[in-house]
């Protein structure tokens, strides 16, 4: 989400999360897990950091109950 701060983008990614997605064929909810990776946040430049730091978020929200954001 190009120029958006963290508190921005909280609100449309917990839309995504909460079952905008739909339903899977069997009728059970297709869910999302997100990482968030952030530059001035985040401290960083370098894009593909940001990228590798969001990939591994996204694995933390998987592991801590899945569907969900993760941002720090």
């Amino acid at each position: 989400m190009v120029d958006t701060d963290q508190q921005s983008m909280q609100l449309p990614l917990q839309r995504i999360c909460s079952g905008w997605l739909g339903e899977r064929p069997d009728g059970t909810p297709l869910t999302a897990s997100i990482g968030i990776a952030e530059r001035v946040r985040d401290n960083t430049e370098d894009w593909v950091a940001l990228v590798e730091l969001a990939d591994k978020r996204m694995y933390r929200a998987k592991q801590e109950g899945r569907a969900r954001v993760v941002d720090h």
